[in-house]
């Protein structure tokens, strides 16, 4: 189709082994690149644990023109945002910012908040929501229930997820 990778392997099987991704380009008048990963999280220990099962069970089918796909659900694309931009990305990014502000805005009729907090203690990704959520409402005006931001700020992350995020911050 056109696309090519962005950087090779140090060695063959490198990008397999040690990470969760690879970047491609289509070049063209405007280049398109795509992001192809192969696990969501971009931290061995996410990669190894089961966690990722719940946000496949819950994917939606869709299609578009001829083609089908899956997609994550609302509160697993939430909890995904969040946990990819604290884990890969490190930081408020702007545009993560955005697609959370989008997604929660236009779907909050429907988001089940209690199921997100809950999955967010289970799969020891509450640290992401803690740093994210109550930014969104002050600063971006996001409609998050005040009562979803006391339960949140009540939830303890586990000692290896606080272990994991001191991990990240040194790096």
């Amino acid at each position: 189709m056109g696309y090519s990778l962005v950087k090779t392997d140090l060695r063959a099987g490198f990008t397999l082994q040690f990470e969760n991704e690879v970047v491609l380009r289509k070049p063209g008048p405007l280049d398109i690149f795509l992001d192809l990963h192969w696990y969501l999280f971009d931290s061995p220990y996410y990669q190894n644990s089961n966690s990722t099962a719940w946000f496949i069970q819950t994917a939606q089918h869709v299609t578009v023109g001829s083609e089908s796909a899956q997609v994550l659900d609302t509160e697993p694309l939430i909890l995904y945002l969040t946990g990819h931009q604290a884990l890969h990305h490190g930081s408020k990014d702007w545009i993560w910012m955005h697609d959370l502000a989008y997604l929660i805005y236009h779907h909050q009729d429907r988001i089940d908040w209690s199921l997100l907090l809950a999955k967010a203690q289970e799969l020891e990704l509450v640290l992401p929501l803690q740093s994210t959520l109550p930014g969104l409402k002050t600063e971006w005006r996001v409609p998050i229930p005040d009562a979803v931001l006391l339960q949140l700020k009540t939830l303890k992350p586990s000692i290896k997820e606080v272990e994991l995020a001191s991990q990240a911050m040194v790096h």
